[in-house]
């Protein structure tokens, strides 16, 4: 079980933003993980 981390959605988007320029290709399960978001929310903000 991944715990999740509660962040509120501007900082998620600009961790998001910063995931993708670091690795040009993921999947969004994939950056849920590494960030340790909701799988949900990175869906919205990809």
């Amino acid at each position: 079980m991944m715990k999740i981390r509660d962040v509120d959605y501007q900082t998620t988007k600009k961790e998001i933003l910063g995931y993708y320029k670091n690795y040009s290709e993921a999947y969004d399960y994939e950056v849920a993980e590494d960030l340790k978001l909701d799988y949900e929310l990175v869906c919205k903000n990809s």
